[in-house]
Parts: structure tokens; sequence; C-alpha cells
């Protein structure tokens, strides 16, 4: 085990923890680091994806999720893993018929491929390979989060030149009153943004 160890605590890395395979065959994936919360105050553990189409690597050791003492270990934050399309690695509850119905929308407005896109969006992490120029992705995303007011959605990611997408991530005021909301990530040559739009109840 290697610890690297910043002033604010110690990262610790481990080996692969799960690996996984798209329906198709298409992608391989794989999260290493340590999927639980530590058990000291100091220490961090970071879980990281590396992606592959055949030989090709789309994206290697980028971090996906950040635990300290005081937060939630992976599977609790997010929960399992399954794949709503080939290039889409979703980690979330089941999606459920009740209560707030949420939708995450991914625009490609860029004359270029996006390599890997990760996004979170009300405690469900997303992971994006391959999105193609001009291309509009539309998902489920959640349901029954009526008790979130003020939901966390954050973006990162590369292009498929290996350059790095500029994050971003935001709160949204979103009123319990919201019959459904649809969180539309957007990316073009300036970057990434983030547009909630929600649907009020009768």
């Amino acid at each position: 085990m290697v610890a690297a160890c910043w002033f604010s605590g110690c990262e610790h890395r481990g080996g692969v923890v799960m690996s996984m395979t798209s329906p198709g065959k298409t992608y391989s994936v794989e999260l290493s680091g340590h999927l639980e919360v530590p058990s000291f105050p100091i220490d961090e553990h970071l879980v990281r994806v590396t992606a592959r189409r055949g030989n090709a690597v789309l994206v290697s050791n980028h971090e996906v999720h950040f635990a300290d003492w005081f937060d939630e270990s992976f599977g609790d934050r997010y929960g399992p893993p399954s794949w709503p399309a080939e290039n889409v690695l979703r980690f979330g509850p089941p999606i459920e018929g009740k209560g707030r119905a949420t939708s995450l929308r991914v625009r490609n407005d860029s004359r270029e491929v996006v390599s890997f896109l990760r996004v979170v969006c009300e405690q469900q992490l997303f992971l994006f390979f391959d999105v193609p120029p001009g291309s509009a992705l539309l998902f489920p995303a959640s349901a029954g989060w009526d008790s979130v007011e003020h939901p966390w959605v954050e973006v990162d990611g590369t292009w498929t030149s290996a350059r790095p997408l500029q994050g971003q991530g935001q709160n949204f005021d979103v009123s319990r009153a919201a019959k459904s909301c649809v969180y539309e990530v957007r990316i073009s040559g300036a970057g990434i943004s983030i547009h909630p739009d929600c649907l009020r109840r009768p």
C-alpha cells in the first residue's frame, strides 16, 4: 500500500477493488482505492477510475470519489452499478416510479469527442465514455428525492485529446413543490455549464 501525505491528511492508495465490462463488451472499467470510510481522522480514501475501449485508454486514475472520517462510503453514497447505455456506467439506487422524478441530460455542443465525463447528480454517479460531438443523452436519474431541496451537481472530465475539462459544481435551489427536474449538462468549446429545468406541481 502506498501512502501519499499532504498538509490536510494522507491518501492511502489501494489496488483494484471493482472491475466491470459494458453489456456489449466495448468498455472495461476498473475502480481502484478504498470504497470504505477511513477509520482515522487524518486518513483520506479516494476512489479512482481507469477505463479502456479495447486497448485504448480513455481515462487513467481519475478521481471519482473522496471520503474522510466524516463522509459516507462509496456504496452508501451512490449505490450499485448499472449500465443504462453501452457507454454510460451509473452508480445509484434503482429507479422508482414515485416521488419527484429527476433526469440527467448531457449535451456535447462542441466539435470534439469527450473521452470521459463524470457527473454527480443527487447522490448518483454517472461515468460517460466517448460522448460524440452534437449528441444529446437523456437518462432517468432518480425518484423519491422529495427531501432534497438543494441538490449538488458536479461535472468534470477530459477531451479525447486528454486535455482536462474544467470542472463545475454547485448546489441548486429546488423547491419541494417541483414535480420533476431535468439537469442539463452542456459541453462546449468554452467548457461546462449546468442548467436545471424544473416543472411545478399543479
